[in-house]
């Protein structure tokens, strides 16, 4: 309710302590585990959701700032995660040790060229890249179907992500708008992540492609998203129509 309250200079922090407030119990359990990429994405997911009710800009740098300075301590403290980030900085020189399955996307992507090699066709799955089917499943696309068929991957990712936006544009109640606009980041921020990871742009995080990697959990919860997205479709951005039964027209004209 802080984040559809009408905003006010004097409210425009109450949303932000809020969503501290809620935010980071979940993200102090996740980094226990340890899962730091989740609790960037949720980060990220409630950063979206606070700029989309209007909260500016001014207010969400210093929490993004604090947020990239915990990362940063984080990494630095983590080995785990200092070895990722390592072997994203220079993956070559890494090859076999902590940047081999950042390099082996890399031959993925290469050995596919424009139109890849055929379905079913991929090498690299063949033990040559870790976790092919879940985390780096963009890249035996690349490798069997090319440059063709992580376009089209990434082309419906993209039109998901612009009917999530548009639907939240059209919806009449402001609590519908905002529970669109989180559905359709739960998917989008995601997705827009292991495409980076693949391509070499993010650290590996361990995150899995949405309806593409294989997982029943990350499915259902992706299919959840979808579906609720079609609800506040179908019911808040719906025109509403004013019926006018037959006696009130006949009154009408007589009038």
């Amino acid at each position: 309710m802080l984040l559809t309250a009408k905003p006010s200079r004097k409210t425009h922090l109450k949303p932000i302590f809020g969503a501290a407030a809620l935010c980071v119990p979940p993200i102090a359990l996740l980094l226990l585990q340890p899962d730091f990429g989740s609790s960037l994405v949720l980060c990220a997911a409630v950063g979206v959701l606070l700029f989309a009710a209007g909260t500016p800009m001014r207010y969400l740098i210093p929490p993004a700032v604090l947020s990239l300075g915990g990362a940063a301590v984080y990494i630095a403290l983590r080995p785990y995660a200092h070895l990722r980030w390592i072997g994203f900085l220079d993956p070559w020189a890494t090859a076999t040790r902590e940047g081999f399955q950042l390099v082996q996307s890399f031959v993925a992507f290469a050995r596919g060229g424009i139109f890849g090699v055929g379905l079913g066709g991929g090498r690299q799955k063949l033990y040559y890249l870790p976790e092919a089917h879940t985390d780096f499943i963009l890249a035996g696309i690349a490798e069997e179907l090319g440059l063709i068929g992580v376009l089209a991957v990434l082309g419906a990712f993209a039109a998901l992500v612009w009917a999530g936006a548009r639907i939240a544009q059209r919806a009449r109640e402001p609590l519908a708008a905002l529970v669109a606009i989180g559905m359709t980041s739960l998917i989008g921020i995601p997705a827009a992540i292991n495409a980076s990871v693949v391509m070499g742009l993010l650290p590996t995080t361990g995150f899995t492609l949405p309806f593409v990697s294989y997982g029943g959990n990350s499915l259902l919860i992706c299919s959840l998203a979808v579906g609720i997205l079609l609800r506040i479709g179908a019911c808040e951005a719906a025109p509403v129509q004013t019926r006018i039964s037959d006696a009130s027209r006949r009154r009408i004209g007589r009038r």
